[in-house]
């Protein structure tokens, strides 16, 4: 017999063996549960960078030249748990020690920042979205986008897998979660997926890549992701997210559009306690509900302030007019005008038979009925007459609700809300809270004079005689 023939046998031998014991390896291929676990209680210290650049569009005219952005932020926050991540309902306190960014669109550069007095912050996340809002009184618009920011600390947990993973295993992150981490209304569409690339003694690395569809504010948004976390294998949750996004968005009813990249960084630790959030602070947070806190509106040119249920935002401010557009649902439902009158002279006085003629005056032939006049009196001593009309606008059935505000001096402030008829049960009354919190700035009113919720508020409107 020949060498060659007798190793035949024993290299079969060590072929089968090793075809044979490879389910047995695979099988031994050590999983890894990567599910989040935290406490009532637990607080984490977060460090959040964003570095943004890119182009808007303001409007959809081809004809309007986009615009060039940048936006650097820094911030730091305390953040304690009110759940157990046990559920989709979510609660957290933060208070934020460091709050900041300079967004320079071409040649304007604004530099946001949070109210020393809104620092504590309560955020909800569940089914329906994320709430951000302060147990302190009403956010500005600007407050509230300046720290609703992507990879919200609350959600951040959407991007780990459900079930035991082994290095080199991948998972699809779902529509909802998705949409929550980077701050949009609904996912169209997702390949986004996270995969576990790596795991060492103490933290196991994730890297996260995909592109998504989906729409904010009623418009479109293509958006792309990559990057990479950690997750403490000890503590039971992410400690770091560097996330590169690149996102194409529409131009919205109340936003422009945008072509940029964004790139985000987020580091969080367990701590033992905060010195601001204590039990007496955590205690009178829970006693009100911020949820349900509208939204400030200081127009400093305008010399006014009011209060605004957060479907409205506010597309011009200036000192002869600040508009605001009603989005509900990505559906444009109203738009509402505000702009100065006149002073009344001292003794002088607004009938309702005025107003309404004012109002006749101004539709001209678009009016077709007055369906109703009613008078109220408004905060602090504010008089408020209001006429609503119906009419047609190209053929389009129109409601108008006019109001004229007036307070003890004389000063006067126009309201014209307008929307078409078959969104009036959808609008419903949605004009009346925020003409009710109208109050005029103090003659010697300066930007640290902050709107604070009024406490009168409108008496029931009644029909004069």
């Amino acid at each position: 017999m020949s060498p060659n023939i007798g190793r035949i046998p024993l290299l079969l031998a060590v072929s089968v063996g090793s075809i044979i014991a490879l389910p047995k390896l695979v099988e031994a291929a050590e999983t890894y549960n990567l599910q989040s676990k935290c406490q009532t209680g637990g607080v984490y210290s977060v460090e959040a960078k964003i570095q943004v650049h890119g182009t808007l569009k303001p409007s959809a005219d081809a004809k309007n030249p986009t615009l060039p952005i940048t936006v650097q932020g820094e911030f730091s926050y305390d953040e304690m748990r009110l759940d157990d991540c046990k559920t989709a309902d979510r609660r957290s306190l933060r208070y934020y020690h460091e709050v900041g960014a300079t967004i320079q669109v071409e040649k304007h550069r604004d530099s946001p920042t949070l109210r020393d007095d809104m620092r504590l912050i309560a955020v909800h996340a569940d089914k329906a979205g994320v709430s951000i809002s302060s147990p302190h009184g009403p956010l500005t618009r600007e407050e509230l986008d300046l720290i609703d920011l992507p990879g919200n600390t609350l959600v951040l947990d959407g991007l780990l897998p459900d079930e035991k993973v082994k290095i080199g295993g991948s998972w699809k992150i779902a529509d909802s979660a998705l949409a929550k981490l980077v701050c949009v209304d609904l996912v169209s569409r997702n390949d986004v997926t996270c995969e576990l690339s790596d795991v060492n003694e103490t933290a196991a690395e994730i890297k996260i890549v995909g592109r998504l569809n989906a729409a904010v504010g009623g418009v479109a948004t293509e958006i792309g992701l990559d990057g990479d976390a950690a997750y403490d294998l000890d503590k039971h949750c992410l400690t770091s997210i560097q996330l590169r996004i690149k996102e194409r968005r529409s131009v919205g009813y109340v936003t422009p559009g945008m072509d940029v990249n964004a790139q985000l960084t987020l580091r969080i630790k367990p701590l033992a306690a905060s010195d601001q959030l204590t039990p007496v602070i955590v205690k009178e947070s829970r006693e009100s509900d911020p949820a349900t806190h509208p939204l400030a509106l200081r127009s400093e040119a305008g010399g006014f302030h009011l209060f605004y249920d957060r479907r409205w935002h506010v597309t011009r401010d200036g000192a002869q007019l600040v508009v605001l557009r009603l989005v509900d649902r990505g559906e444009l439902v109203a738009q509402c005008n505000i702009s100065p009158l006149p002073n009344l002279d001292q003794g002088k006085t607004l009938t309702t038979e005025e107003f309404q003629s004012d109002v006749r005056q101004s539709l001209g032939k678009r009016l077709q009925h007055i369906d109703t006049v009613a008078e109220g009196n408004g905060a602090n001593g504010m008089r408020i007459l209001k006429v609503v009309a119906s009419g047609m606008v190209s053929e389009i059935p129109i409601q108008w609700r006019y109001y004229v505000a007036i307070d003890p001096d004389g000063r006067r402030l126009a309201l014209a809300y307008t929307m078409e008829s078959d969104l009036i049960e959808r609008f419903a009354d949605a004009d009346v809270a925020m003409t009710e919190s109208i109050e005029f700035d103090a003659p010697a009113a300066t930007a640290a004079n902050q709107p604070t919720q009024a406490d009168t508020r409108v008496e029931k409107w009644r029909i004069p005689n």
